[in-house]
């Protein structure tokens, strides 16, 4: 628990440390042109090391990543999410019947999702 608190001080004072445009747009730090010089910066403000912010932004990015594939996870009806056609799977005689209604259910339909806000930057 302990080193759990201390891996979540040393988040905090990195992300405080970020300019408002990096929190909003945290692929500056990933694969911007100028991504090192910023990690730099980004770690000597918040009297850490750089391979300590390199860690961070790492474990950011796998956790953008789990989170994605559990959205498409839950949209396909994978483990754990209920899919677009859950009642044809749950009821085989909900395959049968209106033609339109099966076809709607199949088709995926594309959702307006909000961007991505980084580490909580407000614009």
């Amino acid at each position: 628990l302990a080193q759990a608190e201390e891996r979540l001080k040393m988040t905090e004072s990195l992300i405080r440390s970020m300019t408002k445009k990096e929190r909003a747009d945290p692929d500056l730090l990933i694969s911007h042109v100028s991504a090192t010089s910023r990690l730099r910066r980004i770690a000597k403000g918040a009297g850490r090391t750089i391979k300590q912010a390199e860690s961070v932004m790492s474990d950011f990015q796998k956790m953008r990543m789990m989170m994605r594939n559990m959205g498409k996870m839950a949209m396909q009806g994978g483990p754990g999410g209920a899919g677009p056609n859950m009642d044809a799977q749950m009821d085989p005689s909900a395959a049968f019947g209106n033609r339109a209604s099966r076809r709607s259910g199949s088709k995926a339909t594309k959702v307006a999702k909000p961007a991505s806000k980084g580490f909580g930057a407000k614009k």
